[in-house]
């Protein structure tokens, strides 16, 4: 069930930066390739890398010793 979720949820994300480099565009075009290529690359790993992170909390059985 992780999978879809986070492909659902990345694709929500993703939606979201296209309408904020929307808005950095109309406000703020200066700032468009700075977002486009930094700002927004740098929020998308992380996000990426935060869901595999909780997957691998999520999915990992705790072993006794």
């Amino acid at each position: 069930w992780f999978i879809p979720a986070g492909v659902v949820f990345l694709h929500g994300a993703n939606l979201l930066r296209v309408l904020a480099l929307t808005i950095v565009q109309g406000k703020a075009p200066e700032w468009l390739d700075f977002s486009h290529d930094y700002a927004f690359k740098v929020l998308m790993y992380a996000l990426v890398f935060g869901l595999w992170y909780a997957w691998t909390v999520l999915t990992s059985k705790s072993v006794a010793t």
